[in-house]
């Protein structure tokens, strides 16, 4: 139940009186059917190498390289794992300044029935990092997340309600902290949203290929996001999960899925498969202000971008993925 690969590439370089070279490396111990071991180690000899030799290596213009240790453990409504991961910055002026994350644990629990509490639903994150670097502010970041989930449905199953209310709390202990960052303090933001969905649809009788039968979807949704507002102007930046930007946001989208009954060759049992799916979706800000993924702060725009998105499998074992925006 071993597999992994190895591979490198190693060089003399006459310019630089030097070897120089990268190692590649893939391995996955499974050690049951819900644990497992992986490590993926992607390290350059020097922060030059790929962009020197990237006729060779084929990666001249990558941005950094992540190397990991991981071991994962799962049950039925629980998964747990435990990381290590080192980061090579090459756009960076000196990777002595890259946050490295070692540890990381993570203990996520997926949306499990409340008991003697009908339609009520409870799951949780819970991510402790410990970040590092040579120079400059890091720490300790630990985030918790619990959530409630009511779904209903009503008017006989033509409508279905879904209500969720959570509280993501961040607490922090830093070392050496930048100006204006406090050293040790807990954000917490309240979060709550609902969802009002319904479904449409069509069976017809096919004769194209194998196909047999063909299944059409239609679902609109419409739902609302509140984030409460929280000043974070304190609060380090390590990665996304660190600004958390208030809102109101209104979400209206249409979704058109298409399935089909696949008669098996040779064979009596036919087989269900999805074959399409098409989504379009825009989002309004009601408090005027959304969060940009970029730069991770408001920006004044209250519409969100236009969006269609497809999934088409072509074969079982072919997917096409597009992404439209305006």
């Amino acid at each position: 139940t071993s597999e992994g690969s190895l591979g490198g590439y190693l060089i003399y370089d006459n310019n630089e009186k030097k070897e120089r070279g990268q190692l590649v490396q893939f391995h996955k111990e499974q050690f049951s059917d819900s644990f497992n071991l992986i490590t993926s180690l992607n390290l350059t000899s020097d922060r030059r190498y790929l962009s020197d030799y990237g006729e060779k290596s084929g990666e001249y213009n990558r941005q950094y390289y992540d190397s990991r240790i991981v071991l994962t453990k799962f049950w039925d409504h629980w998964l747990t794992s435990a990381q290590t991961i080192y980061t090579q910055d090459f756009y960076s002026d000196s990777n002595t300044t890259t946050l490295q994350r070692a540890p990381e644990l993570s203990l996520y629990g997926v949306r499990e029935k409340v008991p003697f509490i009908p339609n009520l639903y409870f799951d949780l994150d819970l991510l402790a990092t410990n970040y590092y670097r040579e120079k400059g502010m890091d720490g300790r970041r630990a985030l918790l997340e619990p959530r409630l989930t009511s779904t209903n449905s009503m008017f006989g199953g033509r409508l279905n309600l879904s209500l969720f209310g959570s509280v993501q709390m961040r607490g922090y202990d830093l070392n050496q902290p930048d100006p204006g960052i406090k050293g040790q303090q807990f954000v917490a933001v309240p979060k709550a949203g609902a969802e009002l969905s319904s479904s449409f649809s069509r069976i017809y009788d096919a004769s194209f290929l194998d196909l047999q039968r063909l299944r059409h979807e239609l679902v609109p949704k419409l739902s609302y996001l509140y984030v409460g507002e929280k000043d974070q102007s304190a609060v380090p930046v390590f990665d996304q999960l660190d600004r958390v930007n208030a809102q109101e946001t209104v979400t209206l989208s249409l979704a058109s899925h298409l399935g089909g009954r696949i008669a098996k060759q040779g064979q009596g049992a036919a087989e269900y498969r999805d074959l399409q799916t098409i989504r379009l979706l825009q989002s309004y800000n009601l408090s005027g202000t959304r969060p940009n993924l970029l730069t991770m702060l408001d920006d004044s725009r209250r519409w969100s971008d236009l969006i269609l998105e497809s999934e088409t499998w072509m074969h079982r074992y072919l997917r096409l993925l597009a992404d439209l925006r305006y």
